[in-house]
């Protein structure tokens, strides 16, 4: 008699094996041969640490999402990423809740990919963070030994190609004119967007305390960002806090702007003192932009704008790097390599100066 393979009382043969948690499987078969074979086959990999548990491929989609969601609500992010990753889960639950993980297949991906592409209108960029979701989960679910590997990890998969829009700058005659199209409260806000290059989430986040007139410079260490239509106040992107440098006439305008107030205060409010909300913000720029004939700008132009001055006046790509709060100069030139004088006139000349 084999161990851990016993005849039963109908003439089969039925195999016993532990898992790695010492959880006892078992399993009937006609023939005591497969039997064994079968019971080798099961040791084998849970010695090597491949062993997938026979039940759990039964179980949904949602058992491991919400094992998966539990893990971002307790990785130390920010609130308003896990608010994001909460509301992805919410958009891709009604679809994979209640499927077996191990039902999931790279076809049932690809035309559900498909649907949101052309049912849904979605942008490549959330799809894309859909399909993540979807990935994620299944690598708990691989974690858990309810699954071998993960299917969706695949180029079979349909993925849209996103592409980031080419940065559009205001000259500085439309910026001017676009200021002056703005309700007086958004005026000088618009012209900080212009010469700082902040995004409108730290803009709006800022404090008369964040001004140091004796530096000429802005701290940037908070920012405003919206999910599902509620507000978070967190660090900027990158995670980290910066300066920006302050044009004299700009911190003149700063200084009668804050006379007399809080260093507490929202540096831009409301009439009611209150921060400025960046929706609403963004429904007067459009208005004010398509009035001077740039409705393709929004309030990220005028970061754009600050680019495209910075690097047109022969600024050292490093501090434009970080006065943009980007993690390294690579990513500044990736994104505003069109920005960049293809000069080749000054390239042949001097290549011709040197002799082989």
């Amino acid at each position: 008699m084999s161990a851990g393979v016993t005849q039963t009382a109908s003439g089969k043969w039925k195999a016993r094996y532990r898992d790695a948690a010492h959880v006892e499987h078992a399993k009937t078969f006609k023939h005591k041969r497969d039997a064994i074979a079968w019971r080798g086959e099961q040791i084998a990999s849970v010695r090597s640490g491949t062993w997938i548990d026979p039940h759990a491929h039964r179980q949904t989609f949602s058992s491991f999402g919400a094992i998966w969601l539990s893990n971002k609500e307790t990785k130390g992010l920010k609130p308003s990423a896990v608010e994001m990753y909460r509301e992805l889960y919410r958009k891709v639950t009604p679809k994979w809740g209640s499927v077996p993980v191990g039902a999931i297949t790279v076809k049932m991906m690809d035309e559900w990919t498909r649907y949101l592409i052309a049912s849904e209108g979605l942008s490549s960029s959330r799809i894309s963070k859909l399909q993540l979701v979807v990935r994620q989960v299944l690598d708990v679910a691989v974690t858990h030994k309810a699954i071998g590997r993960n299917p969706i990890v695949t180029k079979e998969i349909h993925r849209p190609k996103g592409k980031r829009p080419d940065p559009r700058a205001f000259t500085p005659e439309e910026a001017k004119s676009l200021i002056e199209a703005l309700p007086e409260k958004y005026k000088l806000l618009t012209e900080c967007l212009c010469l700082t290059g902040l995004r409108i989430s730290e803009v709006v986040a800022l404090k008369v305390s964040d001004i140091d007139f004796g530096r000429r410079e802005l701290r940037v260490s908070r920012s405003t960002v919206a999910v599902s239509g509620t507000y978070y106040d967190g660090t900027p992107k990158s995670g980290k806090s910066r300066t920006v440098p302050l044009t004299d006439q700009l911190l003149e305008k700063f200084r009668a702007h804050v006379q007399g107030r809080n260093k507490g205060d929202w540096l831009f409010t409301t009439g009611e003192n209150a921060q400025i909300i960046p929706d609403t913000f963004r429904e007067h720029f459009k208005e004010a932009s398509e009035s001077i004939g740039r409705p393709d700008m929004t309030p990220h132009g005028c970061r754009d704008t600050y680019a495209s001055w910075a690097i047109s006046a022969n600024v050292p790509i490093t501090i434009v790097s970080q006065s943009l709060g980007h993690a390294n100069p690579s990513i500044t030139l990736t994104f505003y390599a069109t920005y960049f004088e293809k000069d080749f006139d000054k390239l042949r000349d001097a290549l011709a100066k040197i002799e082989l």
